[in-house]
C-alpha cells in the first residue's frame, strides 16, 4: 500500500528504541526509466511500472514498463484524446481517467476506464455525473472512483466490481479515498476543514470516528487521517495526521507518507525521517545531513525516502533494522543511479523490495527515474567424492554470489551440516551410515533465495577397529593393559589370549582391560567386530618372559658366585691377617 500526501504537517518527535541489525537487501539490477520515456506513478508488488510519456517519447495513452518492455496501452474507444493512470494492481491492471476536452464546461468530460492487460473498459457512472476519476484498484479487480456533477455540484464515491457500479458514499459530497484488498472502502464527506471520514463494507456504510479526510485503509481495518487546518485553504496552518485504530481516532505526532498491512506509518517527525509502530515513533535518522523523509513502507517494515548527505546533496534511502543505507551503496547500484544536488525526490518499496525513484524539478520536468529490480542470489554446492564408503571423508564446498546469509539443511544426525553457514565455504563430512544422503544449502538476499543440493551415496563398509597393548613386553603375572576402538560396530568380542585370563566375550565398543598370563611366551589378543554382514579383527601380541627364582642350573651357579663374593668382602673388613688361620682354607 502506498501513500502519497503533499500536505505539510507540524509534529513532536518521539523516540523509540531498536537495535540496530545489518539490513537484509539484495543487489539490483537498475532501469533508467527516463531514458524509456517513461513518467513513472504507480508500481505494483511484480515491480511493474505505469506512467505517462515524458522526455521525447510521444503517447497520449498510459505507458507499462514491465520485464524490461515500455507497452503504450494506447485510448480506450470513445473519442477520448488523453488517459492519466492512477494505480496498478499486482496483475498490471491499470486505472485513472480519460479525457475529452472542451472550453465548455458541460461539454468537458472525465471517464474513469480500467485495462485488465488485453482490452479496456470505461466505467459507466453516468448516474452520477460526466466527470469522474478513477483513483485505485485492488487485487480483487474492484475499482473506486469519485464523479462530479456539474449541474448538481454533487460528489459522489463508488466502487465497481462484477461489472456493477455502486454509490457508497453517506452524503451529497462524498469522495472514495482507498480500498484495501478485502474490499473495504474509506473516505470522506464534507469540503476542507468540515471533512469527516466514513467507511463502506458489505453494502453498509458508516461513519467513522473524529474529523479528516480518509486517505488509506489495510486489511486490519486501520484508517490513516489527514486533517486539513481550520483555516484551511489558507497556508497559515498546517494540518496533521491521525488513525483510527480498532475504531479509536489518535492524533499522530509525525507526517505520515506510508501505511502498511501491519498499521506502521512511514513519515517524518520534525527534520527527521520517522517509523510509527506499536504506539511509538522511531526516529531514523539522516545520511548525515540536516533533514530526511520517509515516503514509502512495505509489509517487512523497510522504509524508503529521501535525505539530505553530508554535502548537502538530496540522496534517495533505504532502511531497516535501525541501520539507513543510501539506495546507491547498494550492490549493482552505484555509478548507475544519478541524481541532482537537491530535488524533491519520492522513493518506494515493496515486499518483494523493488525500488522506484523519481526526481523531478518541477510539475512538468522529470530530473531522474530509477527502477532498481532486485537480483536473485545464485548458488552451487558440490561434493568430492559423490560415492564412498562410510566413514569416508566427503568434502562439500559451495560457492555463491549476491546472497547475504546461507543456511544448510540435510544431512545426517549429528554430522554437523545444518544450520547457518557463511556465503562461501568447506566443509568435511562423513556418514556413518550406507545409503544415499541429501546435502543442500540456501542462500537468500531479501525475499530472494536460490538453493543448491547434491545427493552422496555412501556403501557399506566394515567396523573400523584399534587395538593397543601397554607393554608389549612383560613378565609372567605381571598386568598388561589393552585398548581399543571402533567405529559402526554393532557387537565386538575379544579373541585370543589364554584359558582364564578374562579376556574373553562381549566387548563395549570403546574400553580398556588389564590381563596377566601364567605362562611366557607370545600371546595374540584381538578384538573382532560385526557390521552387519561385514566383519573387522584387530589383533596385538604380548612377549611374556620367565621371571627368576625358579631353582634352575643358571639360578644356582649365580648363588654360588654371589655367596662367595659375600664371604671375601666379610673376611676382608674383618681384619683377618694371617692366612694361616683362615680355617685352612686356600685364599
Amino acid at each position: 500500500m502506498r501513500v502519497i500526501n503533499s500536505f505539510p504537517c507540524a509534529v513532536l518527535l518521539l523516540l523509540g528504541a531498536y537495535a540496530a541489525a545489518a539490513p537484509d537487501f539484495p543487489a539490483y539490477s537498475v532501469t533508467d526509466l527516463k531514458a524509456h520515456g517513461v513518467w513513472p506513478i504507480a508500481m505494483n508488488e511484480k515491480g511493474q511500472v505505469v506512467g505517462r510519456a515524458c522526455c521525447g517519447r510521444q503517447s497520449v495513452g498510459p505507458l507499462l514498463f514491465a520485464a524490461g518492455e515500455v507497452r503504450d496501452l494506447g485510448l480506450p474507444p470513445g473519442g477520448y484524446t488523453s488517459f492519466t493512470p492512477e494505480g496498478i494492481n499486482d496483475a498490471g491492471w491499470v486505472v485513472g481517467y480519460a479525457v475529452i476536452p472542451s472550453p465548455d464546461i458541460a461539454v468537458r468530460r472525465l471517464s474513469a476506464a480500467l485495462h485488465d492487460g488485453n482490452d479496456w473498459k470505461v466505467i459507466d457512472t453516468s448516474a452520477f455525473g460526466t466527470v469522474t476519476v478513477g483513483t485505485a484498484v485492488n487485487n480483487a479487480g474492484q475499482v473506486i472512483g469519485t464523479t462530479q456533477d456539474m449541474f448538481s455540484g454533487s460528489f459522489t464515491a463508488w466502487l465497481y466490481g462484477g461489472g456493477a457500479v455502486t454509490s457508497v458514499g453517506p452524503a451529497f459530497i462524498s469522495y472514495a479515498g482507498a480500498i484495501s484488498e478485502n474490499g473495504q472502502v474509506v473516505g470522506t464527506r464534507g469540503f476542507d476543514f468540515e471533512a469527516s471520514p466514513w467507511t463502506y463494507r458489505d453494502g453498509r456504510t458508516a461513519d467513522l470516528p473524529g474529523p479528516g479526510k480518509a486517505i488509506a485503509v489495510n486489511d486490519a481495518g486501520t484508517v490513516l487521517i489527514w486533517v486539513p487546518p481550520e483555516d484551511y485553504p489558507g497556508i497559515h496552518r498546517p494540518g496533521y495526521h491521525a488513525i483510527i485504530e480498532g475504531g479509536v481516532w489518535s492524533r499522530l505526532s509525525m507526517w505520515v507518507g506510508a501505511m502498511n498491512e501491519r498499521s506502521e506509518l512511514a513519515g517524518s517527525a520534525g527534520s527527521s525521517a520517522a517509523l510509527y509502530r506499536g504506539g511509538t515513533i522511531v526516529d531514523l535518522g539522516t545520511l548525515g545531513g540536516s533533514s530526511s523523509t520517509a515516503t514509502s513502507i512495505n509489509n517487512r517494515a523497510q522504509v524508503a525516502g529521501s535525505s539530505l548527505d553530508a554535502t548537502g546533496r538530496n540522496r534517495a534511502f533505504v532502511y531497516e533494522g535501525g541501520v539507513m543505507v543510501d539506495v546507491a551503496s547498494l550492490r549493482g547500484v552505484g555509478a548507475a543511479f544519478q541524481l541532482s544536488d537537491a530535488v524533491p525526490l519520492y522513493a518506494g518499496i515493496n515486499d518483494n523490495m523493488y525500488l522506484l525513484v523519481r526526481a523531478t524539478t518541477g510539475p512538468d520536468t522529470l530530473d531522474a527515474a530509477y527502477l532498481l529490480t532486485p537480483i536473485a542470489p545464485t548458488v552451487t554446492l558440490t561434493a568430492r567424492p559423490a560415492q564412498t564408503s562410510v566413514r569416508q571423508p566427503v568434502v562439500l564446498t559451495w560457492v555463491s554470489e549476491n546472497a547475504n546469509s546461507c543456511v544448510a539443511s540435510g544431512g545426517t544426525t549429528g554430522d554437523g551440516w545444518a544450520g547457518t553457514r557463511p556465503t562461501s565455504g568447506e566443509v568435511s563430512l562423513t556418514s556413518s551410515a550406507a545409503g544415499a544422503v541429501r546435502y543442500a544449502i540456501r542462500c537468500s538476499a531479501g525475499p530472494l533465495a536460490s538453493e543448491s543440493a547434491v545427493q552422496v551415496t555412501y556403501a557399506a563398509a566394515p567396523p573400523t577397529v584399534r587395538l593397543t597393548v601397554t607393554p608389549s613386553v612383560s613378565r609372567v603375572h605381571k598386568l598388561v593393559t589393552l585398548a581399543w576402538t571402533t567405529e559402526g560396530a554393532d557387537g565386538c568380542t575379544a579373541t585370543g589370549g589364554l584359558p582364564g585370563d578374562g579376556w574373553a566375550g562381549t566387548l563395549v565398543a570403546s574400553g580398556q582391560q588389564s590381563v596377566s598370563e601364567t605362562q611366557s611366551g607370545v600371546i595374540q589378543y584381538g578384538v573382532r567386530c560385526v557390521s552387519g554382514a561385514l566383519s573387522s579383527e584387530a589383533t596385538v601380541s604380548v612377549t611374556y618372559t620367565k621371571k627368576s627364582g625358579g631353582g634352575g642350573a643358571l639360578d644356582v651357579l649365580i648363588f654360588v658366585i654371589v655367596s662367595l663374593g659375600l664371604m671375601r668382602g666379610r673376611v676382608a673388613r674383618g681384619g683377618y691377617c694371617d692366612r694361616r688361620s683362615a680355617g685352612g682354607i686356600p685364599w
